[in-house]
């Protein structure tokens, strides 16, 4: 079964798909005799308005009506107007321009013959304006922010090309394949999307991915007992009504330790693959890792389907080698 394209493109994103030029109509009736180039200067002079002065100058007063009828800040500093503060983006850059190997610390990572971790790779450490993005992107519905996180997400899927191109010269597969994480259905209908297949969908419309890297989801989630846990939102409605009633810091402590305990075991035989990926090397795709539960269980299931997986990316690591440990506080990554 053909697994090419489960994260399906934007049909609106692909050139040539209206048809190509304008052309006059062919029932001889009054506009036969116009120049059939007429709309695409028209366009032409739309395109000159829209992308210059007068073009920012709306598109500025749009930004200051909808300042005062929907305010919004930046989600790491708190600055007004905008989603992300032009400082706030620059540092977020910054953290994550060089790409780094993380798999170290993640002690749930499946390890290999040699006694040696899946290789995991991150964009940055999940600290300062990074984490900051990510939770807004994934728990507030700042879906703007893929086009901060996509970048990022890019950079750290082709410094692990190379790794994913050897493996499979190694194992003589035909296909590289990037496998996003799937999301639970009721995180996906309570958010109203997906995070990680949306940064993927954003990848593949501006052609990102790296030179033979197909983009594909085979990855299922197996809604079990596991479906049952409490919500984030009643998980922390909990914790609140615990700290009103004078829990400690050390219950608080223990109840965040309990959680991650949950977390792994509600992950494990939790996904499934519903193809034969014989013949492909898969790159999984994830937003956060932690302890590296969740890439392992995907790596179960993908080698299950007969994949062969070379590794991980994620946007951000908890334990990074650029910087300091991070504490795990409204994750939900693995």
């Amino acid at each position: 079964m053909d697994t090419r394209e489960d994260v399906p493109g934007d049909p609106a994103d692909r050139v040539g798909a209206g048809g190509g030029e304008p052309r006059p109509d062919d029932d001889g009736g009054d506009d036969a005799g116009r120049p059939a180039r007429q709309p695409v200067r028209a366009a032409a002079r739309l395109d000159g308005w829209a992308l210059g002065d007068p073009g920012r100058a709306a598109a500025e007063a749009v930004r200051e009506f909808l300042g005062l009828v929907a305010p919004t800040e930046c989600v790491a500093c708190g600055g007004q107007d905008t989603v992300l503060c032009r400082v706030c983006s620059a540092r977020m850059r910054r953290s994550t321009v060089r790409p780094a190997r993380v798999e170290d610390a993640a002690e749930s990572l499946p390890m290999d013959d040699f006694d040696r971790p899946l290789p995991v790779v991150a964009a940055g450490p999940y600290a300062g304006e990074l984490s900051a993005c990510l939770l807004a992107y994934k728990n507030r519905q700042r879906t703007g922010l893929v086009t901060v996180l996509g970048p990022a997400l890019a950079g750290a899927v082709h410094s692990f090309a190379p790794e994913a191109r050897r493996v499979k010269a190694w194992t003589g597969a035909e296909r590289l394949l990037l496998v996003p994480v799937p999301s639970r259905r009721s995180a996906t209908i309570e958010r109203g999307y997906a995070p990680v297949h949306e940064l993927l969908r954003w990848m593949r419309r501006r052609r990102l991915e790296p030179p033979g890297f197909q983009i594909a989801a085979p990855l299922q989630v197996q809604e079990t007992w596991s479906a049952l846990l409490p919500s984030r939102a009643a998980v922390r409605l909990i914790d609140a009504i615990g700290q009103r009633l004078g829990a400690g810091r050390g219950a608080g402590s223990g109840a965040q330790k309990g959680r991650g305990r949950r977390a792994r075991t509600a992950v494990r035989e939790s996904m499934r693959v519903g193809v034969d990926l014989r013949g492909c090397v898969c790159v999984i795709v994830d937003d956060v890792l932690t302890t590296g539960a969740t890439v392992a269980e995907a790596h179960r299931a993908l080698e299950v389907a007969g994949a062969v997986v070379a590794g991980a990316v994620v946007i951000a690591a908890t334990h990074d080698p650029r910087g300091t440990e991070t504490a795990a506080v409204g994750i939900n990554g693995g």
